[in-house]
């Protein structure tokens, strides 16, 4: 991912910059792109997958992807390293759906719920999706959870209409 966020103006001013920045990256012949990172040796996740889900081919990022119901997945991503930060992921998942970001305390006072072994924040937004191509969904949901685990972090997530994701909470939990 490559970005330049900032006020218009200044944006504006270093767009060639950028343009020309994003032009020179290139994969170095000794390293292969990045992609999801795998379990360590010895140390593989094994899940159960409520009966009614139905397991989806490959996707980009993903470690696996289940179909719930008519138009919700169920996801689960693996990153390296801390994945860009529980607070900023936890807001970003909020912010597609239209709510309000929660600083430290309010992520801190978030339900808990057991993920690879440890509790962590569950976090449930409802509202209008809106994708990276802008293109904004009304009456969606999202449930997710978020665990660091040794050199990678994983990301599960349940999306897709209110109704549906409402329905297959205690499913997904």
């Amino acid at each position: 991912f490559v970005k330049l966020t900032g006020p218009h103006a200044v944006v504006d001013a270093q767009l060639p910059a950028f343009l020309a920045l994003c032009d020179s990256l290139r994969v170095a012949a000794t390293q292969a792109p990045a992609a999801p990172t795998e379990d360590p040796p010895g140390q593989a996740l094994a899940w159960s997958a409520p009966p009614s889900w139905r397991p989806l081919g490959p996707r980009p990022l993903r470690l696996l992807t289940f179909g719930v119901g008519e138009a919700t997945e169920c996801s689960l991503s693996s990153l390296s390293g801390d994945g860009g930060g529980l607070a900023n992921n936890l807001n970003r998942w909020r912010e597609q759906l239209g709510a309000a970001p929660l600083d430290d305390a309010a992520i801190a006072a978030l339900p808990r719920v057991r993920f690879v072994s440890q509790d962590v924040p569950l976090i449930e937004a409802a509202g209008t999706f809106t994708d990276m191509r802008g293109v904004a969904r009304p009456g969606q949901a999202r449930l997710g959870a978020i665990a660091r685990r040794g050199e990678v972090t994983l990301f599960l997530k349940l999306v897709g209409p209110a109704g549906e994701v409402a329905g297959e909470r205690e499913r997904f939990l």
